[in-house]
């Protein structure tokens, strides 16, 4: 496994890149997610306090995956 690796990359480093292209990957599609909740068809099926709710959750979920991610691999930057 480490003769794969270019000289200059570590495998925390390649944790940390999957870790950050993982959390970009899930911004996305909380974002595709959130954009398909202005539908036409969703406003007028889900209306009230419940459209809201349906917005808020993927984006509480994106900052607590995105603080995990920072939490557990900024330090291993700093360290590296």
């Amino acid at each position: 496994m480490l003769g794969i690796l270019p000289p200059g990359i570590t495998i925390g480093r390649m944790k940390a890149y999957h870790a950050t292209s993982g959390l970009f990957l899930f911004a996305l599609m909380c974002a595709s997610l959130i954009l398909g909740m202005f539908s036409t068809w969703f406003a007028s099926v889900v209306d009230g306090t419940s459209w809201y709710a349906c917005i808020v959750c993927p984006m509480v979920m994106a900052l607590v995956i995105s603080n995990q991610v920072t939490n557990a691999y900024a330090s291993q930057e700093k360290n590296v």
